[in-house]
């Protein structure tokens, strides 16, 4: 087969990703329009044991602590906002047993789930935790009779988008934010960072794990996994707004957003192109080392092609495809500004 038809069939099955995309995302739009708010996504546990939920709820809680450098000690009395916790409240739950006060669940969407399986999740939750952290349990969730959380404690608000938060909580409300797999798929991302921070006290922090990659939109066809930065911006909403695809932000906003709002930032690397991820998160991806050097070759092959916005980024931004973003809001609203410029001239 020449290079001439492989290009042709390459180009064929892009635009016809491309079509399906728009269609999957007009269709969503219209659920969306009339108040159908289900996902058809976010239901982490379904393909789980109850080993794996366990093990995965546990996994997501200690990389928030790791990455915070917060200690399970520091959580005493602390309240938490949850974006898109999916089809299982497991980490708000873990949260509360160390000594959370309260911990709020938003979710945009409310994703499909077996509740028999989410009672299992939760008792099983529940017997690996100390002599300490199980009253704190009870007081949060009732499991004798289904599964009932104590509003005061635990409250799950679904069917709202984390750019609305702020309607719901007054300013400097949380001392912590935390989400996973979540931000990257919103597209008012400029007023959801707003509306964080407005809800985030002084000093407070978030955690934000962000996979920045096509999601194998097209990657899962053989194809560079930059394809879905090729296609202009217009065009891309039309397939990607309401569907659950990515809002191709990549490092350099998440950067750049952090300092337009003074907060003392961290982007921890924790995947490139092509690669699984790393053995763990590093501030510093070395562009020498193998596996970056194998996404190197893709962001070469696909360059000159990629939209605008993206054409002269950084290689290193382009490779990322996989991110922790800790950050701390100023203790006061007075930060000094030298730091924001120090940390402008870094990103440039």
């Amino acid at each position: 087969m020449s290079n001439r038809t492989l290009k042709e069939i390459a180009g064929a099955s892009r635009l016809m990703i491309i079509a399906n995309s728009i269609y999957k995302n007009w269709l969503s739009g219209r659920r969306l329009k009339k108040g159908d708010s289900k996902a058809l996504f976010g239901s982490t546990h379904e393909g789980m044991n109850l080993a794996e939920s366990v093990e995965y709820i546990d996994r997501v809680f200690d990389e928030y602590l790791q990455m915070s450098s917060l200690s399970v000690e520091s959580l005493e009395g602390k309240r938490i906002l949850e974006v898109g916790p999916g089809d299982n409240l497991g980490v708000a739950l873990r949260f509360l047993s160390a000594g959370a006060a309260e911990v709020v669940c938003a979710d945009k969407f409310y994703s499909h789930r077996d509740e028999a399986q989410q009672r299992a999740i939760y008792q099983a939750l529940r017997e690996r935790l100390s002599r300490t952290e199980r009253p704190r349990f009870d007081a949060a969730i009732d499991l004798s009779d289904g599964i009932d959380f104590d509003s005061k404690r635990l409250k799950y608000l679904y069917g709202v988008p984390v750019e609305e938060i702020y309607k719901w909580f007054p300013r400097g409300h949380f001392d912590l934010i935390v989400s996973r797999a979540v931000i990257q798929y919103v597209y008012e991302i400029d007023t959801a960072f707003q509306a964080m921070d407005a809800v985030l006290k002084p000093g407070g922090l978030m955690v934000h794990k962000l996979d920045l990659s096509d999601h194998r939109m097209f990657s899962s066809r053989g194809m560079n996994p930059l394809t879905f930065l090729t296609i202009r911006d217009s065009l891309y909403r039309l397939m990607a707004r309401y569907s659950c695809k990515p809002n191709r932000r990549l490092t350099n906003y998440y950067r750049e957003k952090m300092i337009e709002l003074n907060y003392d930032a961290r982007v921890f690397a924790t995947a490139v192109l092509g690669q699984p991820e790393f053995s763990g998160p590093t501030e510093h991806v070395d562009l020498r080392a193998e596996p970056v050097r194998h996404a190197l070759d893709f962001i070469k092959e696909i360059r000159p092609k990629l939209a605008k916005q993206y054409r002269d980024l950084p290689d290193e931004d382009l490779a990322i495809s996989a991110v922790f973003l800790v950050a701390k809001k100023p203790e006061r609203t007075g930060v000094v500004r030298a730091r924001a410029a120090a940390a402008s001239a870094r990103v440039r």
